[in-house]
C-alpha cells in the first residue's frame, strides 16, 4: 500500500492558532514506526498550476502563488500568507494525485494530508487553500471517460468547497456526513447532506452513515472513492460538536472500507481536519484510519496490537 506525505515545508503559526499542524509530523512517525517493511511511504511531488487549474480559476492560483491575497482573504484561508504554506498546499494536492493513481493499480492508498474540503473555485477557506480531492477527481474524469467518482465526506465540517466546484460535472456524487451547527453556517448542495445534532455519538452516527451508504449504492455505482476521514468528529475535538469513541472511529472507517470492497471500487483516504488539543491523540486517530486500511484489503495478516498503536 501506498502512502504519501507532505512534510518537507514546515510552516509556522502563531504560537495560540488553533490548527495542529504538527500532527502531521507525528502521524508520519507513527506510520514509519508501526508499518515499516509493510507500506510503502512516499514525498509527494508539488502539484504544478496546470493541476490547480482543473479544480480553480487561474487568477485565483496567480494570486495565491504570488501572495497577492487580500486581508479579507487572507482572514476567510485562516492562516498566514508564506512560501512555505503555498508550497506545502501544492504537496499536499500532489500527495492526492499520486495516491489516486496508486489506488486505481492497487485498490487503495493513502495521503497522510489532504482532504481541504472547504476551498472553493475561487476562495480559500477555513485552513483550505486548494481543493486536493476536487482537483483529483476532475483530473481523473478527464483522463477516463468511464470513471465514476464518489466523495465520502466524513469530515465534521460540511464539504462545502468539493460540492460547489463539482456540482456540474456528470459521473459524480458527493456524500457528507457532518454536524449540523457548525462551520460553513451557510451549506452547499451535495448529492446526499446527512446533518447530525449537536452531541450525536456512535450509535446514531453509524446508523446515519450505514443509511447514507446504502442511499448511494441504490443510485451510484462508483469506480474510485474519495474518502475524507476526519477525525474532528471525535468528542474531544475542539471544534466540533459530535461525540464519537476511538472506537466509534474505526467502525466508521471499517464501513467506509467495506462498502468501497463491496463496490469493486478503487479508495483514496484523505485525513481531513482534527483539532484537538493534544496533536499526538490527533495522530493516533488519523493514523488508525491508515491502519485500518491496511488491515481491511488484507494485505497481510498483521499483529492487531502493532497496528492499533
Amino acid at each position: 500500500m501506498h502512502v504519501f506525505t507532505s512534510e518537507e515545508f514546515p510552516v509556522s503559526l502563531p504560537q495560540q492558532h488553533r490548527f495542529p499542524m504538527q500532527k502531521y509530523r507525528i502521524l508520519r512517525s507513527m506510520v514509519e514506526n508501526n508499518l515499516r517493511g509493510r507500506v510503502i511511504l512516499e514525498s509527494a511531488k508539488l502539484a504544478n498550476s496546470s493541476d490547480l487549474e482543473l479544480g480553480h480559476s487561474k487568477e485565483y492560483v496567480e494570486k495565491v502563488l504570488a501572495g497577492n491575497l487580500t486581508r479579507h482573504e487572507i482572514q476567510k484561508m485562516g492562516f498566514p500568507w508564506s512560501h512555505n504554506l503555498v508550497s506545502r498546499a501544492r504537496q499536499s494536492v500532489g500527495a492526492t494525485l499520486a495516491a489516486t493513481r496508486c489506488a486505481k493499480k492497487e485498490k487503495v492508498s493513502i495521503s497522510l494530508a489532504g482532504g481541504t474540503h472547504h476551498a472553493r473555485y475561487e476562495q480559500a477557506s477555513g485552513f483550505c487553500l486548494f481543493n486536493d480531492v476536487a482537483i483529483a477527481t476532475i483530473r481523473e474524469l478527464k483522463e477516463n471517460n468511464e470513471s465514476t467518482v464518489l466523495i465520502i465526506d466524513c469530515d465534521v465540517h460540511q464539504g462545502d468547497g468539493t460540492s460547489e466546484i463539482l456540482v456540474e460535472y456528470g459521473r459524480t456524487y458527493t456524500l457528507s456526513l457532518h454536524s449540523a451547527r457548525n462551520f460553513p453556517h451557510k451549506k452547499a448542495i451535495s448529492d446526499h447532506d446527512i446533518e447530525l445534532p449537536d452531541g450525536t455519538e456512535d450509535t446514531e452516527y453509524l446508523e446515519q452513515l450505514a443509511n447514507g451508504l446504502s442511499k448511494v449504492r441504490g443510485e451510484f455505482a462508483p469506480s474510485l472513492i474519495f474518502y475524507n476521514a476526519g477525525v474532528d468528529v471525535h468528542k474531544n475535538d475542539r471544534l466540533g460538536r459530535l461525540k464519537l469513541s476511538k472506537k466509534g472511529l474505526r467502525q466508521r472507517d471499517f464501513m467506509v472500507y467495506d462498502f468501497a470492497r463491496d463496490c469493486s471500487a478503487s479508495l483514496v483516504a484523505v485525513m481531513g481536519g482534527g483539532y484537538g488539543s493534544n496533536a499526538a491523540q490527533i495522530a493516533e486517530l488519523h493514523y488508525q484510519t491508515v491502519a485500518e486500511a491496511y488491515r481491511s484489503w488484507g494485505l497481510v495478516n498483521l499483529d492487531s496490537e502493532r497496528l492499533s498503536k
